[in-house]
């Protein structure tokens, strides 16, 4: 999977996700207020890319978002990796009015 240079997707496993987050929602939720609605447009286009690719599988994705930064173990949530960004992609949504 590749995303362009300066993605948002890697700004918020990155700096979101990377260490200290509390809860699996706390880091988006903090993006949410911290970043602008044009970044968070990015971050549903680029999440949009990732998801197309139905040939991946969780454990690929996975170590695709553990390369960005992310230090959120999914393996147990329900969906697994796919399943927490299709809900990360819901979340932005919703908070945007989309």
């Amino acid at each position: 999977m590749r995303l362009v240079e300066d993605s948002e997707l890697q700004h918020l496993m990155g700096a979101y996700y990377h260490e200290d987050f509390e809860t699996l929602w706390s880091g988006l939720e903090l993006y949410l207020q911290d970043d602008p609605p044009e970044d968070q447009r990015r971050l549903l286009a680029e999440i949009s890319v990732v998801l197309a690719d139905t040939s991946r599988t969780d454990a690929e994705i996975g170590a695709f978002l553990h390369g960005l930064g992310c230090y959120a173990l999914i393996d147990d949530e329900p969906g697994g990796y796919r399943g927490w960004l299709e809900e990360i992609a819901r979340r932005v949504r919703a908070h945007l009015g989309d």
